[in-house]
C-alpha cells in the first residue's frame, strides 16, 4: 500500500509522517477502486503520453510555444465543468 501511496500521492509531502486522516484525504474512492482493480483500473495511452503532445504540436503548427515561461494564466469558469 505504501508503494501505491507514493505513486498516486506524488507531491503531497512526507505522507509517512503525516496524520493518517490527511494522507487518506489524498485518495478519492475512484482512485482507491482503480488501484485495487474494482473499477477496471486507469486508462493509459498505449503509445505513451508523448503521443498526445506530438499530435497537439502537429495540429497547432507554428502556434506552439516550447520552453516558454508562463507568468500568469486563467481559465474561463465554463471550462471547469467536467463530466462524470
Amino acid at each position: 500500500m505504501v508503494r501505491s501511496a507514493f505513486q498516486f500521492g506524488q507531491g503531497a509531502g512526507d505522507i509517512l509522517n503525516m496524520p493518517a486522516v490527511y494522507a487518506l484525504k489524498l485518495f478519492s474512492s475512484q482512485v482507491v477502486s482503480s488501484i485495487f482493480g474494482i473499477s477496471g483500473g486507469f486508462l493509459a495511452c498505449p503509445t505513451g503520453n508523448s503521443t498526445i503532445y506530438e499530435n497537439a504540436t502537429a495540429l497547432l503548427g507554428d502556434d506552439v510555444c516550447r520552453n516558454c515561461p508562463v507568468y500568469t494564466g486563467s481559465t474561463p469558469r465554463a471550462c471547469l465543468a467536467f463530466g462524470t
